[in-house]
Parts: C-alpha cells; sequence; structure tokens
C-alpha cells in the first residue's frame, strides 16, 4: 500500500523532518480539514517520497530475484498504480480529488525480448495495458475490451484524449490541457503553464473547448451503454475499504 496515506515509510526510509501532524492511521479526510503549515507539508511530500524509496527498493530485490532464478529473460515486467496522490499543490491531500496529479500515473513495462529503450509520448490510458500485453503473448484480445496495443507504433492510434472519472467528475486528458465536468459545471486548464489547475481558462478557448465538449458527450454517451451488477459487499471488504479511507 506504499506509496498511500498514511504516509508512513518503514524504518529507514522515514523524513528527518520533524512536523506537527501525527500520521499514523490518517487518511485523506484527516490532511484536507487540516491547516498544514510549511513544515507539516514538507515532511508529507518527504514521507511519500520515503515510500517511494522503499517501493523501488521492493522492486528492486523482485527484479533480482528473477534474474538469480534466471527467469527474468522470459517475465514480462508491467509496473503501474491505480491513482496518483496530491500533496497540497493545490490545497488538497489525497486521490479522492479531480487533479491532474491524482490521474497521471507511472507506467514502465519491461518486455524480455526487446532490450531497446523506448518512451511513449502518446496519451495511454490503464484500459490500454491489457490489450498491450495480450498481443505481444499472441493472446486474442476479447472484442469487449477498449483499448489499444501501445507497443506497436505502427499499427496503433495516437490518441487524442485520455479518459477518466472520480466520484461525479469527468476528467479529460489530451497532451497539454485537461478538461473537467461536474454537475454541468466545465473547466479548462493549461497543464503546462498552470500545472496544479489553479486558473480555469475556458471561456478564452472557445474552439479547443468544442474538441473537448465532442470528446465528453462521446464519453457519455458509451458509459450510458454499459451494463453494470450491483451486489452485496462483506463485512471483512467493507472493514478493509473503511481502514483506507474510501467509505466511512
Amino acid at each position: 500500500m506504499a506509496p498511500h496515506a498514511d504516509y508512513c515509510p518503514p524504518h529507514g526510509y522515514k523524513s528527518q523532518y520533524k512536523g506537527e501532524i501525527n500520521f499514523r492511521g490518517k487518511h485523506q479526510n484527516f490532511f484536507n480539514s487540516f491547516d498544514m503549515s510549511r513544515e507539516d507539508i514538507r515532511e508529507l511530500r518527504a514521507r511519500y517520497d520515503g515510500e517511494i524509496r522503499y517501493v523501488d527498493y521492493e522492486v528492486y530485490r523482485l527484479l533480482s530475484y528473477l534474474r538469480r532464478k534466471n527467469i527474468l529473460r522470459k517475465t514480462i515486467i508491467v509496473i503501474t498504480a491505480d491513482h496518483g496522490e496530491a500533496l497540497a499543490e493545490n490545497r488538497v491531500v489525497g486521490h479522492g480529488h479531480s487533479l491532474n496529479t491524482v490521474i497521471q500515473v507511472p507506467l514502465i513495462v519491461y518486455l524480455p525480448w526487446n532490450d531497446q529503450k523506448h518512451r511513449i509520448s502518446n496519451i495511454v490510458e490503464l484500459i490500454d495495458v491489457a490489450p498491450s500485453i495480450l498481443k505481444q503473448l499472441n493472446i486474442k484480445i476479447p472484442k469487449s475490451f477498449k483499448g489499444i496495443n501501445i507497443f506497436n507504433i505502427n499499427d496503433s492510434i495516437d490518441k487524442e484524449f485520455g479518459f477518466s472519472q472520480i466520484g461525479k467528475w469527468v476528467m479529460i486528458r489530451d497532451k497539454n490541457y485537461i478538461f473537467k465536468e461536474k454537475a454541468k459545471y466545465f473547466s479548462l486548464y493549461d497543464l503546462i503553464r498552470d500545472p496544479f489547475e489553479f486558473t480555469n481558462i475556458i471561456e478564452d478557448n472557445n474552439e479547443r473547448t468544442e474538441n473537448f465538449m465532442v470528446a465528453y458527450r462521446s464519453f457519455i454517451n458509451n458509459r450510458s451503454e454499459l451494463k453494470v451488477e450491483s451486489r452485496e459487499i462483506d463485512h471483512e471488504t467493507i472493514m478493509q475499504l473503511k481502514s483506507l479511507g474510501y467509505i466511512k
């Protein structure tokens, strides 16, 4: 669960800062209601960095084990995440927020038969991971999959937009901008000039906004066609969700 609230890295990875917050057991709602000083924010970010270093070391241990067992060269490695984290850049903490720092996640893929390093600058979504791996393994991609193969650059489509949803917020990214909607309130931010999204520029960008609106309407229409099943959640799962701060 690291990096994740409650931002308490193991011994040896902890920050040297000594702020006023008792981090143990604290989650997103606590930090959003807490009037943090600059020292508190420095410690929050340092602790998060400590958790990243800890995870890096654990990944190193795993890869070292695979190498020692002579199976690394026949193993695909995928490192990614389900969300990023806001660390008080925009006055909020955690991952229940409609911010680019929350929806932008790492994606690192190791293909044992390809020694060349390549960085994809295209828009990539998490729905692209499964079909891309299946393609590498020559397994037929189910028709229900919405993602594309990101590895074959010649065959893949350079996506114009990436889509995300957190609660009632719908967010659409292109390479430089993020567009948002909640309860028919629309906003647009320039992520190059304004990476932490302080200034809504939607009124000054009619043509760009209309392009996003076309993508937004398509997303809403496709989403309405999905069939979602509901089921009861067992007590253990409920307690786990509560411990993570997802439900009260």
